[in-house]
């Protein structure tokens, strides 16, 4: 049994799912099911993230799965290059977040309460250090798939967007990501009715009239906070 056969052990046994773990160490959804052996540099990610695994229980098998009372340090037996270095005797900085990418067509009701992410609706995931530097709060990840946002966003953008849960908190004007009951997900300018039970969505693109969305046929609004722009 290697590594990642004890990781999967280790997870079920605390009810971790594969995509919290996933997002906890930072690492592309699937990694538990490849093949071969895990770097150091994710086992410090494990062992910092997940203090109370037994280091040498998940290197070599050898012991039990916690760790005991001990206050002496752990021992971490090297079987090969490739396995965890010494190195994780000293715990990494805490990592930059990582942002799922999430697909157009699944994510219909991100703003109701009780909404996650689960892995049928992720691309990938990906790490933006500027996001991270800046202390931005991003949701998600999604690619623009039309051009009514043309000139600031064109098809094949990709748009960090934080979902407001709170309608109150719109900011008119802005753009956003929004999930409709008829016409599903969409990216436009949000301006105030003089209907409080709707809004006035607004295409950049000029090509594309102004329209009303009452509330009750929004599921979701997430603000648009950033943008990775492809040549």
């Amino acid at each position: 049994m290697g590594i990642r056969e004890r990781i999967k052990q280790y997870i079920e046994n605390k009810g971790i799912s594969k995509y919290k773990f996933y997002q906890k160490i930072e690492v592309a959804n699937g990694f538990l099911d490849k093949e071969g052996n895990i770097g150091s540099d994710k086992c410090e990610k494990i062992i910092y993230q997940y203090p109370d695994i037994n280091i040498e229980w998940l290197i070599t098998g050898k012991g039990s799965m916690f760790k005991n009372n001990s206050n002496m340090p752990p021992h971490c037996i090297l079987e090969n290059k490739d396995a965890c270095s010494h190195a994780m005797m000293n715990p990494p900085l805490e990592p930059a977040a990582l942002i799922p990418l999430v697909k157009m067509n699944a994510i219909n009701h991100f703003g109701e309460p009780n909404f996650f992410l689960d892995e049928q609706c992720i691309k990938d995931y990906y790490v933006v250090p500027k996001f991270s530097e800046l202390k931005l709060k991003i949701d998600f990840l999604i690619e623009i798939t039309d051009t009514s946002m043309y000139p600031q966003y064109n098809s094949g953008n990709i748009v960090a967007c934080s979902v407001i849960r709170d309608s109150q908190f719109i900011q008119w004007n802005k753009v956003y990501i929004i999930a409709t009951t008829k016409q599903g997900i969409l990216i436009k300018r949000l301006k105030k009715d003089t209907d409080s039970r709707k809004v006035i969505a607004i295409s950049d693109n000029k090509r594309y009239a102004p329209f009303e969305i009452p509330f009750t046929e929004i599921t979701g609004i997430a603000l648009v906070v950033g943008m990775i722009r492809l040549q």
